[in-house]
C-alpha cells in the first residue's frame, strides 16, 4: 500500500513538471519556420540578391544561408502572425567577410492585414552592424510592442552595399521571432515613485552636451572645418562646406547623399594601442530621406588606416527623428585594441531612400593620447654623428639623404606602355578574406633601366606607393600585398616587394575591379579592369575561376584590349605564358620566346619557362568555364531532417498527454483504493 501512494505521488509530480514544461514551450515557441537554416532555404524568401545555404561558416549546428547581395538593398524574410498590443522581439547571429563594407540589420515591419498586405504601419530595426570582426555577431530590435491593428508581421535580415557593382556575401544562423511574456502587476506600484525621478535623468542623459571630452580636440586637424575640406575624406556622397547652419565658429560641413547607400566622412588618426579614446562631434539630421546618423571609431593595425579593420566602437545613439538643431554624439570613452596602431573616425549617414538628402556635421573631437610612435623617427639623427664622413666624403651622405628623389632623374621617365602589368592573381585558392595573398606581375617592355621609387599602384577604391623597386630592361617584378605570397610560390626567388598595408588598394574584388599604374607625375603608364568593371576597358578582362590568373599572352602584348589577356590555370609570378595562339602545341618553347618581343629574349628570365610550358598551355583551355564560386565554401546539398524544432515544440505536449494520462489513471486508483 505504501508502494503505490509513492507511486501514484511520483506520477503526480510528473504530471505537473509535463504540464510546466507545456505552458514554458508555449511561451518560448520561436514562431519562425526552420530559424536555423537546417532545412536549406525553406520558409525563407529573398529580395535584391541570392539566397543559398552553406556548411562553413556556422554559428550553431549544421547549416547557415548565404545571402549574396547584388542590389543596393538585399534581404531574406518571412511572414508571421501577430496578435496587435503584443510584445515581441527579433533576433539572430550575422557574419560577413568582405573587402567592401556592408551594413546589415533587423527589421519587423508590422501590417494590418493577417499575410505582410496592405500598408505598413510601422517597423522597428536592430542597430546596424558594419563590418564586424571576423566571427558571427549577435543583432537584436530589442522588445517592441505590436502596433494595436497590426495582425502580421514581415521579419527581415537586411543588407545594404555600397555600389551595386560590389556584391557582397552575409551569413544568417540561428534567427528567433519570440513573443515575449510580460509581468505588468509589479509595475503600477514603483510606478508613481520612480516616474519623477529616472525621467529628468533621462532626458539629462542627451544633456551630455556639455562634457567636456568634446570640448577638447587632441588628434584631429581641422575638426570645425574652419580651414575648409582640409584633412577630410568621404565614402561616397558629396561633401561640401556650408556657412549656415553652424554649431559654432564660421563654417560646417554638408554631407549629401542620392543613393541608398550608406556613407560616412572620416579622418584617419595615428594612436596608441590599450588606451582610452572619445570621439564625439555634433549632426544635425532634419531630413525625413536620413535613417540613421551615428558616429565609430574604427581601429587598424596599420599606421595609416589601411588594411582590415581590427574592431570599432559606435557612439552610444543614433539620431534616428528629425529636429532643426545640433545634436551631440559620442562614443564614450573607449579603448583602443592593444595591436591597434590607427583610427579611421567616421561620421556615417544611412540614406532612407534613394532621394537627395543631406546631413549637417560640425565641431568634431577625438580626444586621447598620442601615439608614442613619434618620437622614434627623433632617433634618426644618429646617422649624422656616426662616423659617415671618414669612409666616403662628407657632402656625399648629406645629399643622398636629404635629395632622396635624385634616382627618379637617373632613371629615364617613362611614357604608357613602357611598364606593363603583365599577370594577377585577384582571387587566390585561400578561402575568405585572400587579400593577403594578391599579387600582380610587372613587366619592363624596353631597354632600359626603369625606377619606380613614387609610382603607384591602384584599385577602384584606393591608391597605395609601391616600395622601392628598380626594373631592369625585359625584367619583371612582382608587387605582392603581403609575405604570405611565398603560402602559393614556396620556390619564388625573382624581383619582388610587398605592400606596406598588406593590401593592392583596398583588396582586390574577386568579381570585378581595376588596376592603374601610375608614374610620380600621376601619369597613367597601364591600367586595366576585369570581370564586372568597364571603367578602364569598355569591354573588361575575362573574370577567371578562383586560383587562376589573367595574364597577357605573348608577355608585354598591348593593345588596351581584353584579348590581351588569357586565363592561366597555373599561375607564373615572374616568367611569361609559352604562346599567343598555340595552345594545342605547348611544347616548341622557343617560338614563344623570339615571336612577340625580342627585346625580352636576352633575359635570363624567360628560360625556365619550358619547365612552366607543359603546365601552362594544355591547362589554358579551361579558361572558358564560368566562375560559379561567389562563395567558395557554399555546398547545395539535399535537406536533412530537423530533429530540434520537433523536440522544442512537439515533446512537451507529449510529455503533457503522458502526464496527464497517468494523473488520470493515479487519481482513479486512489479512488478505486479509497
Amino acid at each position: 500500500m505504501k508502494i503505490s501512494r509513492i507511486a501514484i505521488l511520483i506520477i503526480l509530480i510528473i504530471g505537473i513538471l509535463s504540464l510546466t514544461s507545456i505552458l514554458h514551450a508555449e511561451a518560448q515557441i520561436n514562431l519562425l519556420q526552420n530559424p536555423g537554416f537546417e532545412d536549406g532555404t525553406t520558409g525563407w524568401q529573398v529580395y535584391g540578391g541570392i539566397l543559398t545555404y552553406t556548411n562553413n561558416p556556422v554559428h550553431t549546428s549544421s547549416r547557415a544561408a548565404v545571402l549574396i547581395a547584388t542590389e543596393a538593398e538585399a534581404c531574406i524574410y518571412q511572414t508571421v502572425v501577430v496578435l496587435p498590443g503584443h510584445t515581441y522581439i527579433l533576433s539572430g547571429w550575422q557574419y560577413q567577410n568582405n573587402i567592401y563594407e556592408p551594413i546589415t540589420f533587423l527589421r519587423i515591419c508590422w501590417y494590418e492585414g493577417e499575410n505582410g498586405t496592405g500598408i505598413e504601419i510601422s517597423q522597428k530595426d536592430s542597430i546596424g552592424i558594419l563590418y564586424y570582426p571576423n566571427n558571427y555577431s549577435f543583432l537584436t530590435t530589442g522588445i517592441c510592442t505590436s502596433p494595436a491593428n497590426a495582425h502580421s508581421a514581415i521579419v527581415k535580415a537586411i543588407v545594404r552595399i555600397a555600389a551595386p557593382n560590389q556584391p557582397a556575401s552575409v551569413y544568417f544562423d540561428d534567427m528567433t521571432f519570440f513573443e515575449t511574456i510580460s509581468l505588468p502587476t509589479p509595475t503600477p506600484t514603483p510606478t508613481p515613485t520612480p516616474t519623477p525621478t529616472p525621467s529628468p535623468t533621462l532626458t539629462t542623459a542627451p544633456t551630455l552636451t556639455p562634457g567636456p571630452t568634446c570640448a577638447l580636440n587632441l588628434l584631429l586637424t581641422n575638426p570645425g572645418f574652419e580651414d575648409g575640406l582640409t584633412n577630410w575624406s568621404t565614402y561616397g556622397g558629396s561633401l561640401s562646406v556650408v556657412e549656415s547652419p553652424v554649431q559654432s565658429g564660421t563654417y560646417a560641413i554638408a554631407l549629401n547623399s542620392d543613393t541608398v547607400s550608406t556613407i560616412w566622412v572620416y579622418q584617419t588618426v595615428p594612436i596608441q594601442g590599450e588606451e582610452n579614446y572619445t570621439f564625439c562631434g555634433y549632426a544635425l539630421k532634419n531630413d525625413p530621406n536620413i535613417e540613421r546618423v551615428f558616429l565609430r571609431i574604427s581601429w587598424y593595425e596599420s599606421d595609416d588606416g589601411f588594411g582590415t579593420e581590427i574592431s570599432h566602437n559606435d557612439s552610444l545613439a543614433a539620431l534616428t527623428d528629425d529636429q532643426p538643431q545640433y545634436r551631440l554624439l559620442s562614443t564614450s570613452e573607449v579603448t583602443a585594441p592593444s595591436n591597434a596602431r590607427s583610427a579611421r573616425v567616421k561620421a556615417i549617414v544611412v540614406p532612407h531612400a534613394a532621394t537627395p538628402a543631406t546631413v549637417y556635421f560640425d565641431d568634431f573631437s577625438f580626444a586621447g593620447p598620442a601615439p608614442v610612435l613619434t618620437p622614434t623617427p627623433t632617433i634618426t639623427p644618429t646617422p649624422i654623428s656616426t662616423p659617415t664622413p671618414s669612409p666616403t666624403s662628407t657632402p656625399a651622405p648629406t645629399p643622398t639623404l636629404t635629395s632622396t628623389p635624385t634616382p627618379p632623374p637617373t632613371a629615364t621617365p617613362a611614357d604608357e606602355g613602357d611598364v606593363v602589368i603583365n599577370e594577377v592573381q585577384y582571387d587566390p585558392p585561400q578561402q575568405g578574406i585572400d587579400t593577403a595573398f594578391e599579387w600582380l606581375e610587372l613587366l619592363n617592355r624596353t631597354g632600359q633601366t626603369i625606377d619606380l621609387t613614387g609610382w603607384t599602384i591602384s584599385d577602384n577604391h584606393e591608391s597605395d606607393l609601391i616600395p622601392s623597386l628598380t626594373l631592369p630592361p625585359g625584367d619583371f617584378a612582382v608587387i605582392a600585398a603581403s609575405t604570405d605570397f611565398y603560402t602559393n610560390f614556396p620556390n619564388f626567388s625573382g624581383n619582388i616587394v610587398f605592400m606596406a598595408d598588406g593590401s593592392i588598394g583596398n583588396g582586390l574584388s574577386n568579381t570585378g575591379d581595376r588596376l592603374i599604374l601610375a608614374d610620380p607625375t600621376g601619369k597613367i603608364i597601364d591600367s586595366l579592369s576585369y570581370g564586372e568593371d568597364n571603367t578602364i576597358m569598355s569591354r573588361p578582362c575575362r573574370d577567371v575561376p578562383e586560383g587562376h590568373s589573367l595574364e597577357r599572352q605573348p608577355a608585354g602584348l598591348d593593345t588596351n584590349q581584353a584579348s590581351d589577356f588569357v586565363d592561366n590555370s597555373t599561375p607564373s609570378p615572374g616568367c611569361t605564358l609559352p604562346s599567343v595562339t598555340e595552345m594545342p602545341s605547348p611544347s616548341p618553347s622557343p617560338t614563344p620566346t623570339p615571336a612577340p618581343t625580342p627585346s625580352i629574349t636576352p633575359t635570363p628570365l624567360p628560360t625556365p619557362t619550358p619547365t612552366t610550358t607543359a603546365t601552362h598551355a594544355p591547362n589554358l583551355t579551361p579558361n572558358l568555364t564560368p566562375k560559379l564560386t561567389l562563395t567558395p565554401n557554399i555546398t547545395i546539398s539535399s535537406s536533412v531532417s530537423q530533429a530540434q524544432p520537433w523536440i522544442h515544440t512537439k515533446m512537451p505536449a507529449f510529455l503533457f498527454l503522458i502526464g496527464l494520462t497517468l494523473l488520470v489513471a493515479a487519481v482513479f486508483r486512489l479512488k478505486k483504493q479509497g
